[in-house]
C-alpha cells in the first residue's frame, strides 16, 4: 500500500475529537481525545491540528494521507442518510483546511453492529451520552442527553426505558466512547435486568477506543472488496436515473451539490438493479451481512473506443463495475459446435494405463496434501495494562502478599575495617596551681579538727583545699595580758583550679568552710605563688565524632562496591544500607592535649537484596485482576519497577511498584486448529478474524507447492498456530 493509500479516520462527536491514522501496512494510531465547542469550526481544527499532529508524531511518518473517513454522530445524518446541511459546510470547511479529501462517513453504532446486530449502544463523553437501539443491524431509536460520566444509573433507566417504547431490549449492552477503569467496573457489575428492562440478564461489554478503530479499520479495508460485487446499472435503468436528473434540474435554482464535499444520499454499491450478475446471486445465496459501505459517487468515463464504462469512484480511486467481467452473449445464428468421440486408436490397456498415471498422480499428491503443514501467523493488538502499589520491602517476610503489597527480601552482610587520623580542633587550659601556707587560727573553746580537702575561701571567692588534716587547739586565756589568746595551726593549701589569679599577697584573710570567721579563720603570712595557665589544643568529643562520621561514609561506599558483586541473585537496595559497630578504638581521649589523633573502626553492614523473579511474580498477580475479560496476560511483557520512598525499622523498605504488561485475545490454539481444518483459505482466514483485536493474518504452506490447493490440512496437529504483535 502505498503512502496515498494511507488513511485519516477522524471521530467527531458533539463536543470531542479523536483521530486515528492507517497506515501503508495496516497499523493504527490513535491520539488522545480532544475536546471542542461543539458549534465553532476554528475550535474544531485547533482540536483536530492537535489529534493528527500527535497521530504523526507517534507513527514518524513525516507527512500524513491525503484521504479521510468521517466517524459521526447519528445526529449529524439526517432520515436519508445524508449530512445535515450546517454539519456538512463545516466538514467541508474542514477538509479545506486539513487539506484532505473525504472519502465518506461512518457512524459508530452502525459499524458495531457488524459485531453484534441487535444490541442496545450507550456511548459516553464528558458531558453527555447517548442511547441507541440497534436491531439487525439498524439503528430503530436514539436519544441522547447531558450528563456523562456524572449521569446517575437512575438517568440512564429512564433513557433506556424511553428507547425501549413497548417492546423488549435485545440482551446486549455495548458501552463506549470516555470510559475509565472505574466507570467500567460500575457499569459491568450493574444489575440491568433488575429494572425489568430485559427478559434476562443482559451480555455486558465495554468496548476500549482500540478495538473500536479495529472495527473501523476493518470496515474502510472492507470497502474494495464490496465495490467488486457492484453491477453495472442497464441502459434503461440509467435512461430513467438521467431522466429523473433532468427533470429535477429544470425550474429551481440548483441547491448545494453534494458531491461537493464527497458524500450521496445512498450508497453506490446499495443501488437496485432490474438483473442481478451471477456474483451477486451467489453473495445471495451465502446470506453474508453487509458491511456499512462508505457513501460514494459515481462517474461514467468514457472508453477509447467511446463506450460508457460505469465505475465506483471513492475519493480519487476508481474501481470498475463487476459487470465488466461478464462474457458477451453469444451472437445469433450460430451453432453450438457439436463433438464425436472418435473411434480409439490405442488398445484398452493402453488407453486404461492412460486413465491411471493420472489417478495415481492425483492419489500420491492427495496423500502427501494430507501429511503436508500449514503455518497460520495471527497478528494482535495488545492492550497495555499499568498499574502502581505500595510495596513494602520486608526481609524478616516469609512469602509474597500481593493483597498487602508485601514482598519478602534477603539480606546481604559484609564486615569492612578501615583507619582514619584527624587534626584536633578543641581547646584546652593547662597551666600550674598556686600553693602555700597559711595560719589557721581557732577562736572557740574546743580543739578543732579539719581534714585535708577542706575548701578555704581567699578575697574574690577564690577557692583553696587543705592538702593534709590538721588539728587546732582552743583558745586559752592570758592572764599578764588578759586577753584569751587563739589557738593556731600552720598548714600547706592548694588552690582549687590552676590560674595565675591563685597568686595571693600576704596577709590575706581566708574564711575556713562554711564557718564565720568569729569561730575560724585563716592567714597567710607570705604571698601564695607558683600559679599559671595556658590555651592548648586537645581531642574533643566534637572532633571524635566526626572523625567516626567520615570514616563511616567511606566504608559504606565501599561496602557499596563490594555489594554489588554480591547483587546477582537480585537487585541490591542501597537505600536500606546500615551498619553496626563492632570495634572502635581512638589513639586519644576526650581533653587530651594531642595535636592530630586516629580512629580504628570495624563495621559490620547489612543491606537488602529484592529477588527480581518476586518482583515480577508480584507484578503478575497486581497486573492479572486489571486483565479484561476475554483476554489473557502475556507474563513475558511484564515489566517491573520500583521505587523507594524511605526505610523503616528492622530494614522494612517502604516504596512504590509501577508493573506495566500487555493483554492478548484470549485464543485457544488447539480449538482453532480444529476449526480451521479442510478450511479453505477465506473461510479460515473469517474464522481467524472473529477473534477480537486480530488486524492482519498470513497462512504459509509448508512446502509452499500446496498453497494452490487453497485447502488447509485434514489433521489439526498439522495446524500450527503462531500469535505475533504487530
Amino acid at each position: 500500500m502505498s503512502q496515498s493509500q494511507s488513511r485519516w479516520l477522524i471521530l467527531i462527536e458533539e463536543k470531542e475529537v479523536i483521530t486515528c491514522l492507517v497506515t501503508e501496512d495496516g497499523s493504527f494510531f490513535i491520539s488522545k481525545k480532544r475536546d471542542w465547542n461543539g458549534s465553532e469550526k476554528d475550535d474544531l481544527l485547533a482540536a483536530l491540528d492537535a489529534s493528527l499532529g500527535e497521530c504523526l508524531s507517534d507513527s514518524g511518518l513525516g507527512e500524513g494521507p491525503k484521504e479521510a473517513v468521517f466517524v459521526l454522530s447519528p445526529f449529524w445524518i439526517d432520515d436519508k442518510g445524508v449530512v445535515l446541511g450546517t454539519r456538512k459546510q463545516i466538514l467541508k470547511e474542514v477538509c479545506q483546511s486539513l487539506s484532505v479529501s473525504p472519502l465518506g462517513f461512518l457512524i459508530g453504532e452502525e459499524v458495531l453492529a457488524q459485531r453484534f446486530s441487535s444490541f442496545v449502544s450507550v456511548y459516553f463523553s464528558q458531558n453527555h451520552f447517548r442511547v441507541s437501539l440497534v436491531e439487525s443491524g439498524e439503528i430503530v431509536s436514539k436519544e441522547e442527553v447531558e450528563g456523562g460520566l456524572g449521569m446517575e444509573f437512575n438517568d440512564l433507566v429512564l433513557v433506556l426505558k424511553r428507547v425501549r417504547g413497548e417492546g423488549v431490549l435485545p440482551e446486549k449492552l455495548i458501552f463506549w466512547g470516555l470510559i475509565d477503569q472505574e466507570a467500567k467496573k460500575r457499569l459491568v457489575g450493574y444489575r440491568w435486568n433488575g429494572e425489568g428492562l430485559f427478559e434476562s440478564d443482559p451480555s455486558v461489554e465495554v468496548v476500549s477506543w482500540g478495538s473500536l478503530f479495529n472495527y473501523f479499520v476493518e470496515v474502510v479495508s472492507g470497502q474494495g472488496a464490496a465495490l467488486e460485487e457492484v453491477e453495472k446499472i442497464t441502459s434503461e435503468e440509467k435512461g430513467d436515473i438521467e431522466k429523473k436528473d433532468k427533470d429535477n434540474s429544470d425550474g429551481a435554482e440548483e441547491p448545494d451539490s453534494e458531491l461537493d464535499f464527497g458524500f450521496v444520499t445512498e450508497d453506490v454499491a446499495k443501488i437496485p438493479t432490474k438483473k442481478e450478475s451471477s456474483v451477486l446471486k451467489e453473495s445471495e445465496e451465502e446470506e453474508q451481512p453487509s458491511l456499512p459501505v462508505l457513501a460514494m459517487t459515481e462517474k461514467e468515463p468514457e472508453t477509447s473506443s467511446g463506450e460508457k464504462v460505469t465505475v465506483s469512484v471513492v475519493g480519487d480511486q476508481a474501481f470498475p463495475a463487476a459487470s465488466e467481467a461478464i462474457a458477451k452473449p453469444r451472437p445469433k445464428g450460430k451453432k453450438r459446435p457439436s463433438f464425436k468421440f472418435p473411434k480409439p486408436a490405442l488398445s484398452y490397456g493402453k488407453i486404461l494405463w492412460l486413465f491411471l498415471i493420472p489417478i495415481i498422480l492425483l492419489a500420491g499428491a492427495t496423500a502427501a496434501w494430507y501429511f503436508s503443514s500449514v503455518k497460520v501467523e495471527i497478528f494482535v493488538t495488545p492492550e497495555k495494562i499499568s498499574k502502581e502499589i505500595e510495596m513494602k520491602m520486608d526481609p524478616s517476610a516469609t512469602e509474597l502478599d500481593s493483597v498487602g503489597g508485601v514482598v519478602p527480601v534477603e539480606n546481604v552482610e559484609i564486615t569492612l575495617e578501615g583507619e582514619k587520623s584527624a587534626s584536633t580542633t578543641g581547646q584546652k587550659l593547662i597551666g600550674e596551681k598556686t600553693i602555700g601556707k597559711v595560719t589557721i587560727y581557732n577562736r572557740t573553746a574546743e580543739t578543732k579538727s579539719f581534714l585535708a580537702g577542706t575548701f578555704l575561701s581567699g578575697p574574690g571567692g577564690l577557692k583553696f583545699v587543705l592538702d593534709d588534716d590538721v588539728q587546732i587547739a582552743s583558745k586559752t586565756a592570758d592572764l599578764v595580758s588578759g586577753v584569751d589568746r587563739w589557738g593556731e595551726t600552720i598548714t600547706a593549701i592548694t588552690a582549687n583550679d590552676i590560674g595565675a589569679e591563685y597568686n595571693l599577697a600576704a596577709q590575706s584573710l581566708f574564711s575556713v568552710a562554711d564557718f564565720s570567721e568569729d569561730k575560724f579563720l585563716a592567714k597567710n603570712s607570705e604571698a601564695l605563688s607558683e600559679g599559671t595557665s595556658r590555651q592548648v589544643k586537645a581531642v574533643s568529643k566534637n572532633d571524635r565524632d566526626n572523625l567516626k562520621e567520615v570514616l563511616t561514609k567511606e566504608l559504606s561506599a565501599e561496602a557499596k562496591k563490594e555489594l554489588e558483586k554480591e547483587g546477582s541473585g537480585g537487585k541490591i537496595l542501597e537505600q536500606s544500607l546500615r551498619s553496626e559497630v563492632i570495634g572502635e578504638v581512638y589513639s586519644a581521649e576526650v581533653a587530651e592535649e594531642k595535636e592530630n589523633f586516629r580512629l580504628t573502626l570495624e563495621l559490620k553492614f547489612l543491606v537488602s537484596r529484592l529477588s527480581e523473579n518476586n518482583l515480577l511474580l508480584l507484578g503478575k498477580k497486581v497486573l492479572e485482576k486489571e486483565v479484561p475479560e476475554g483476554m489473557v496476560l502475556d507474563q513475558d511483557s511484564i515489566d517491573a519497577e520500583s521505587r523507594i520512598d524511605s526505610v523503616g525499622e528492622k530494614g522494612v523498605v517502604i516504596g512504590q511498584l509501577s508493573v506495566t504488561g500487555k493483554a492478548y485475545p484470549l485464543i485457544d490454539k488447539e480449538e482453532l486448529s480444529l476449526k480451521l481444518k479442510l478450511k479453505n483459505k477465506s473461510e479460515a482466514q473469517k474464522i481467524i478474524r472473529s477473534y477480537s483485536r486480530v488486524y492482519r493474518d498470513q497462512i504459509v504452506f509448508q512446502p509452499s507447492f500446496f498453497r494452490f490447493i487453497n485447502f488447509l490440512p485434514p489433521k489439526a496437529e498439522n495446524i500450527i498456530i503462531e500469535i505475533k504483535e504487530k
